[in-house]
């Protein structure tokens, strides 16, 4: 394995370490407590959100891998869309179901990324800006260095929301 998967796959390591760490030291009632970049998600919900982002990432990776990423379609994605809907969609789930489904595509996505290519790596694919809308084309490996801070970006926030 070269030296920018393996770049690539520490940062994801430890990025969803240091989430987690904070996760595990939650205590009941901050599950519910509102987000301080989203007053309409919880802090369970951020959870939701989390899981149904690497799922989607892992995808990405997937159709990369493959040779089929078309850059076009990731500019028509609508990310507050898929946000929300994957949410809502996890309304139900358990707090247990979620930190397993976490785990599982999160371990997708490191065997995904742990068998690229530097070239396939390399590959463009859509980012979106900080708007979620406005955005460009970058190399996968920029992407997924970008998507692993995603956890430390919402860590901060739930820190935000209960106080630490």
């Amino acid at each position: 394995m070269d030296a920018v998967t393996e770049q690539v796959l520490d940062a994801l390591r430890r990025q969803r370490e240091v989430f987690l760490e904070l996760a595990d030291s939650l205590g009941e009632e901050d599950w519910t407590r509102p987000t301080a970049d989203n007053e309409t998600w919880s802090v369970k919900d951020t959870l939701a959100h989390l899981s149904a982002s690497d799922h989607s990432m892992a995808g990405l990776v997937r159709v990369v891998a493959q040779g089929t990423y078309d850059v076009k379609a990731g500019q028509a994605f609508d990310l507050e869309e898929f946000n929300r809907r994957q949410v809502e969609r996890r309304q139900e789930t358990s707090l247990e179901d979620l930190r397993e489904e976490m785990d599982q595509y999160r371990a997708q996505l490191l065997e995904l990324v742990g068998g690229m290519t530097a070239a396939q790596l390399s590959e463009p694919v859509w980012t979106f800006g900080v708007d979620g809308r406005h955005g460009g084309a970058i190399p996968l490996r920029d992407r997924l260095l970008e998507y692993a801070e995603h956890d430390g970006y919402h860590a901060a926030h739930i820190r935000g929301a209960v106080g630490r």
